[in-house]
C-alpha cells in the first residue's frame, strides 16, 4: 500500500509540474522584414489571447510601417526608431502601428483578442500600391 501511494504522489507531483510548465501567456515573437516593396513573410499566424511582440526590420533604404487598420488588440506597447515618421496623411488612424527607418527596427508588443484574418499594409505614400501588403492571421 506504501507503493501505491507513493506513486500517487510522484504521478500527482509531474502532473503539477506538467501543468505549471504550460504558460497559456508565453509570448509570441515574431520578425517581419520590410523591403521595397514587400513584407517577409507576407502572412503571419498567432494566437489570440497571448501576447505578441512583433519586431519589424527595415532592411530597405526609405522608411517604412506595419500597420494593421482595424483589429482588436489590448496592451499595445511601441519601441520604435522612426524619428519623424509622419501619419497625418492618414483619415482613420490604424489600431497597430510601427515604423522604422532605412535599416533599423522597431518593436511593437500587443494582444490579439479576437480570430480573424487582418490586412497589414505599409501607410508610407505609394506603398501599399506597390504592393507593400501582408495578412495576420489570429486564431
Amino acid at each position: 500500500m506504501k507503493q501505491f501511494g507513493f506513486g500517487l504522489f510522484v504521478a500527482l507531483a509531474l502532473g503539477l509540474t506538467a501543468c505549471g510548465a504550460t504558460d497559456t501567456r508565453a509570448v509570441q515573437a515574431i520578425q517581419v522584414e520590410a523591403n521595397e516593396f514587400n513584407f517577409l513573410p507576407a502572412t503571419l499566424e498567432v494566437e489570440a489571447g497571448k501576447p505578441v511582440k512583433l519586431t519589424l526590420l527595415n532592411k530597405g533604404t526609405v522608411e517604412h510601417d506595419f500597420s494593421v487598420i482595424e483589429i482588436l488588440v489590448s496592451d499595445v506597447k511601441t519601441t520604435t526608431d522612426a524619428h519623424g515618421h509622419e501619419m497625418s496623411n492618414m483619415a482613420i488612424q490604424p489600431k497597430l502601428h510601427v515604423a522604422a527607418v532605412a535599416k533599423k527596427s522597431s518593436v511593437i508588443e500587443f494582444t490579439p483578442t479576437r480570430p480573424g484574418t487582418y490586412d497589414v499594409l505599409c501607410t508610407v505614400v505609394g506603398h501599399k500600391e506597390a504592393g507593400m501588403i501582408a495578412q495576420l492571421i489570429v486564431k
